[in-house]
């Protein structure tokens, strides 16, 4: 049981020696060049964090302005639907929030009456009243980014952020990697061929 404690306590360590090969007699060009990479690999990895961040910000602040600016343009209404809604259409695929459209009536800030079609849960009466969202010129629009959406957009451009710090530091490391054992089989195929005086065979 001790001996399994210390392997384990012991990693960090060996994971550092890892990085650290300039220490080990055994180390070579190729061994150091590949900890260096993997460092900056890191290093981009923990970059990606204020990137990230950073970027969600801009993101909530724009969305932020940008749902202000609507919620001073646009302004709720009621709408009278003036003709039964009819039934969803068959599909292989039903949705529980599939919706048709009806004509419907509101009257405008101007007091003249707008018709036009709207979203409705299928089979609604005629009669019915239904919120809508109206533009400054009346006309339907849809409503005010709520701060859900402003919250969704800047934590989806944050992921997409740090995703792509993460995956451009593993990319490099991956084709750094490539390179290195080819230039290692290179090397070692050149001392196999000094030490037993003969090519060898690839």
């Amino acid at each position: 049981m001790g001996h399994v404690r210390g392997g384990s306590g012991n990693w960090p360590a060996r994971q550092l020696r890892l990085l650290r090969p300039g220490r080990s007699a055994l180390a070579r060009r190729w061994d150091r060049i590949e900890a260096v990479l993997a460092l900056l690999a890191i290093g981009l990895c923990l970059a990606a964090i204020p990137v990230a961040a950073a970027a969600g910000a801009d993101v909530y602040r724009e969305q932020s302005a940008l749902a202000r600016q609507q919620g001073l343009e646009r302004h709720p209404a009621i709408a009278i639907i003036q003709a039964d809604a009819p039934e969803a259409p068959l599909t292989d695929i039903p949705s529980a929030d599939e919706q048709v459209q009806a004509p419907a009536t509101w009257t405008g800030a101007d007091g003249l009456d707008r018709t036009a079609p709207i979203w409705v849960e299928p089979v609604t009466p005629a009669g019915s009243a239904q919120p809508i969202w109206l533009d400054r010129n009346d006309d339907l629009t849809t409503a005010p980014a709520g701060r859900a959406t402003v919250l969704g957009s800047a934590v989806g451009a944050a992921l997409a952020a740090g995703i792509c710090c993460v995956a451009a530091a593993l990319g490099g490391l991956a084709a750094g990697r490539l390179l290195l054992n080819r230039g290692r089989a290179a090397s070692w195929t050149r001392e196999w061929e000094r030490f037993s005086g003969r090519p060898s065979r690839s």
